[in-house]
């Protein structure tokens, strides 16, 4: 097990992914399902748990049937030392993104947040939104302030509904993740070229586990 490969486990399940316990041992499995149109990203983010574990790893890939046009796809892993990512987000056997979670994602589990839950509307301002209870969401948002990023949790009258970023906000929260996400999902971030025209992005981070996230397959 790395530091890394739990890193990723936690980023993956952060909204979208999860994982449960099975089997007469209760080892922890991690699902992710996406529709086949995100078949690039999904495959990324098996190739990611594989290329950070140690040892050998235990996974199905297969599609799931819908009602709508595109069917979904699915992948299951399971590997050694998934239960230190199992325990750090399933306290008591619950989902729960915590500060610490949050820590240890940083940027990549930001990253992974927009993926799954970020929108930008026509004024440029974005909002993250997921099934998140008023903790996790402030654990987010105080995440995503420790990069000097301003940012609000909005609510309803009853509910905590999603993260605010203002466009300038925004900007700013573009070009802290664009370099972690995926080519397949860069298009969610909307960025317009650089002032020169030369499409040339900002400076990828140069520890070797980001540069290694960055590699499209």
């Amino acid at each position: 097990m790395t530091a890394q490969f739990t890193k990723t486990a936690l980023a993956w399940c952060l909204n979208k992914g999860h994982m449960s316990l099975r089997g007469s041992k209760r080892r922890p499995w991690l699902e992710i399902v996406r529709p086949e149109t995100e078949r690039t990203y999904l495959s990324y983010q098996l190739f990611a748990l594989r290329r950070f574990h140690d040892g050998p790893t235990d996974d199905v890939r297969d599609t799931i049937g819908g009602d709508s046009f595109y069917d979904d796809e699915r992948i299951r892993f399971q590997g050694t030392g998934l239960e230190a990512a199992y325990s750090l987000l399933y306290p008591r056997d619950r989902k729960q993104i915590t500060s610490q979670v949050m820590d240890i994602t940083d940027i990549q589990g930001l990253t992974a947040l927009w993926i799954d839950g970020g929108h930008i509307d026509l004024k440029r301002a974005g909002v993250i939104k997921g099934r998140f209870s008023q903790d996790e969401y402030e654990a987010i948002a105080e995440c995503i302030s420790r990069h000097g990023i301003d940012n609000k949790v909005k609510r309803s009258s009853k509910y905590f509904t999603g993260i605010a970023l203002k466009p300038e906000s925004m900007e700013a929260f573009a070009r802290l993740i664009r370099p972690y996400a995926h080519f397949s999902m860069k298009a969610k971030l909307q960025l317009r070229k650089s002032p020169q025209g030369s499409g040339q992005t900002r400076s990828q981070p140069t520890d070797r586990a980001a540069n290694m996230l960055l590699r499209g397959v």
